[in-house]
């Protein structure tokens, strides 16, 4: 239709085919008024509008139930339930430096003169008893009394309920305190107990600070001397002890924790628990002299160890109930063993060989899930988060100088942190939006299927050539028509039917009406018998009308070219 006679073309003008196109979409567009033209645009904003609506009714329900619910699991869970349970073991703990602390204080301030000053020694201690209910026992080893130990430990006043303070020793004039007064256990008075040469070879800051100096300020010596020869080995100990104090304080918790039995808070003193205890063991060095007097490591004014049963933090003191029934809350050392949890039972283990000893966090049910990434993250010693079968880990370090355990809280399900009303909106929003899409797809489906089932059922009806073709073709249709939504196709398919039966029958007429005539004529021209291809057409037509007749009504419409061609 673009084609254009060159003849008609005017010189020096050229009519590009965009050019022709351009004009009629021009033409087609100032065809429509105005309100066409506000109709299509509004029909486009709506179709626009419904997809964005759709897209943003998604996105949102479903950012909302997994990136906000699962960041503000996250927040609470490191700001809130293991900081939370971070401050409170840390408070108990630390009542174990405050007590050495205290000894340090009256020791330098000239309060406590000795192991004899016992009322001092509880003016000190008591206070710090009655506030740390974690706090078990102090054994303390005077440079006075050596190697004789005096502990300190705590009861309940059965009348009053108030907090005693028990003093006992291993002395000889242990009978000075009391009938229970003197201490019975497995070290002889004459033998000073292991854990005192683990005080004594505890490094303190001061002496790693002189340690590395001592070295600079020798080799600056040994540089200056007029022979060029390096110091001597005793002369490096005499450099260390003029210019440097090594007989500082130091302390430091034990490796493992240890078993106690321990009473029951508020119950009868038959009924006792093995708990889990931490040692904080510790050396305070003589305020009279800057450095000992029989070498870097002679007696120093008191050594101690302080216990601290840290299993009576277990049951709800840690827990918190916002994380939900299978939230929980674990204390444990860089090595993995629970401290405290839950469940008591979850803290301790029976060896084959019967002995009771603590579990680790991998023996722990509750916590098998993600037992070994935490102990890995442990063994680094830095606050970590552990993402575990779509559960979080918080794991949080207690503040020096209890660096040694940290708070392992867990979060397994985003239950506990969804709003009711909010994640039901979601939900709302999230079947509004698939809605359409899932009823148009739905619908499409139908209308296919419904087709295909109507054509089938048509087709298992026998159309023949006689008279009652159209009151089985009606019967066969109001039947189906009144089993559902496919009365439209049915009508259809019945119209078209009766169409394709009405043009056959008059084909056949016409074939008949051939046949007759070719008869009189040959009979006129006095022949008896119809040529070849005369012959072949009456064939035919007989044929078709006896297939017409039978009941395989569906082989007729396939062959009405064949009739036609006749």
């Amino acid at each position: 239709e673009n084609f254009q006679d060159p003849a008609s073309l005017q010189p020096g003008k050229v009519q590009s085919r965009p050019e022709s196109r351009r004009k009629r979409l021009t033409r087609f567009v100032r065809s429509w008024s105005a309100t066409q033209c506000a109709l299509v645009a509004f029909g486009a904003f709506l179709i626009v509008w419904a997809i964005v609506v759709s897209v943003l009714l998604l996105l949102i329900p479903l950012r909302y139930m997994t990136n906000v619910v699962a960041a503000d699991r996250t927040a609470y869970l490191v700001s809130g339930a293991a900081a939370w349970a971070r401050a409170e073991a840390a408070r108990e703990l630390m009542g174990t430096v405050q007590v050495r602390d205290a000894l340090r204080a009256a020791l330098r301030s000239d309060l406590l003169q000795g192991s004899w000053d016992t009322t001092t020694l509880e003016q000190v201690l008591a206070p710090v008893f009655s506030t740390v209910s974690c706090l078990h026992e102090v054994e303390l080893i005077f440079a006075d009394t050596f190697p004789a130990m005096t502990v300190v430990g705590t009861s309940r006043n059965s009348g009053s309920g108030a907090l005693e303070l028990n003093l006992r020793s291993n002395a000889e004039n242990c009978y000075l305190f009391g009938a229970q007064g003197c201490l019975n256990g497995p070290v002889p008075p004459s033998v000073a107990p292991s854990w005192r040469l683990d005080a004594l070879n505890l490094v303190g800051r001061a002496s790693a600070v002189a340690a590395e100096n001592a070295a600079v300020v020798v080799a600056k010596r040994s540089a200056g001397r007029s022979d060029g020869t390096s110091a001597s080995k005793f002369e490096v100990v005499e450099l260390q002890l003029e210019d440097f104090e090594l007989g500082d304080d130091a302390g430091a918790w034990e490796q493992r924790a240890s078993l106690s039995l321990l009473p029951e808070q508020s119950e009868a003193w038959a009924v006792e628990t093995w708990l889990p205890s931490y040692r904080l063991i510790f050396r305070l060095a003589d305020p009279s002299s800057a450095f000992p007097s029989e070498g870097p490591y002679a007696q120093p004014a008191l050594v101690g160890r302080i216990a601290a049963k840290v299993g009576s933090l277990s049951g709800t003191r840690l827990q918190d109930e916002r994380l939900g029934n299978q939230g929980r809350v674990y204390l444990v050392d860089r090595a993995g063993f629970v401290l405290a949890s839950h469940d008591p039972m979850e803290l301790l283990a029976v060896d084959p060989s019967g002995r009771m000893r603590l579990k680790t966090l991998t023996e722990v049910s509750s916590a098998g899930g993600f037992a070994a990434a935490v102990i890995d993250e442990l063994g680094k010693g830095k606050d970590a988060e552990v993402q575990q079968g779509g559960g979080h880990i918080a794991i949080s370090f207690l503040p020096p100088p209890l660096e040694h355990f940290a708070v392992v809280a867990s979060a397994p399900s985003q239950e506990p942190f969804r709003d009711g009303s909010m994640y039901a909106t979601s939900i709302t929003c999230l079947i509004f939006a698939a809605l359409p899409y899932i009823s148009g797809l739905a619908f499409s489906v139908a209308v296919v299927v419904d087709q295909r089932v109507a054509r089938r059922a048509v087709k298992e009806f026998n159309l023949d050539n006689s008279d009652d073709d159209d009151e089985d073709l009606d019967t066969a249709a109001a039947t189906l028509a009144n089993t559902g939504p496919r009365r439209s196709s049915i009508v259809r398919i019945r119209a078209s039917a009766i169409r394709n039966m009405d043009t056959l029958r008059g084909n056949i007429a016409n074939l008949s009406l051939a046949k007759q005539m070719a008869a009189l004529e040959a009979e006129a021209l006095g022949k008896t018998r119809l040529p070849d291809k005369g012959v072949d057409v009456v064939a035919d037509v007989s044929d078709e009308l006896a297939l017409a007749n039978s009941p395989q009504r569906g082989n007729v419409g396939a062959d009405s070219s064949n009739h036609r061609q006749g």
